[in-house]
């Protein structure tokens, strides 16, 4: 099954019982982990999640970024300026 799909993702959530441990095994709780509102609502997460990543992604490009980290660091004085490298 292609779980880059929604439509997939959303019948495999609707699916998963309560006891799930993904191991192969069969759960013997017949109640379902997430009902069809809240699956709903992991969906909406993640298609959420997944804007404000482009969004910020392309904030960061038009701020000059080329790698990461790249942090854009504003001082008291307010002026910004951007960093990069490692992060250890």
């Amino acid at each position: 099954m292609n779980l880059t799909r929604p439509e997939n993702v959303a019948k495999v959530l609707a699916e998963i019982s309560v006891g799930f441990k993904g191991d192969g095994s069969d759960p013997a709780a017949a109640d379902k982990l997430f009902n069809a509102q809240e699956v709903k609502a992991i969906l909406k997460g993640a298609h959420d999640m997944k804007d404000a990543l482009k969004q910020t992604t392309q904030s960061a490009l038009d701020q000059g970024a080329f790698g990461a980290p790249w942090l854009w660091v504003t001082n008291s004085a307010g002026q910004s300026e951007p960093f990069f490298g490692s992060d250890r």
